[in-house]
């Protein structure tokens, strides 16, 4: 924190060291679809294959 407004000290500022607004606007929208899409198919896969397994029994 002793060095706030740089991530390389001295060199490169913070605001210039961020993406432009595009770029971080089409990734907000990758990660609006993607991350749902993920979640949604865990548990569509977890509900389909819950309770399928048998106990382990060794003789």
């Amino acid at each position: 924190m002793s060095y706030y407004p740089y991530v390389v000290p001295g060199k490169l500022t913070i605001m210039d060291a961020l993406a432009d607004a595009n770029s971080l606007r089409f990734l907000l929208v990758g990660t609006v679809v993607v991350v749902p899409s993920i979640l949604a198919y865990t548990v569509m896969v977890y509900r389909i294959f819950a309770g399928k397994s048998e106990k382990l029994s060794y003789y």
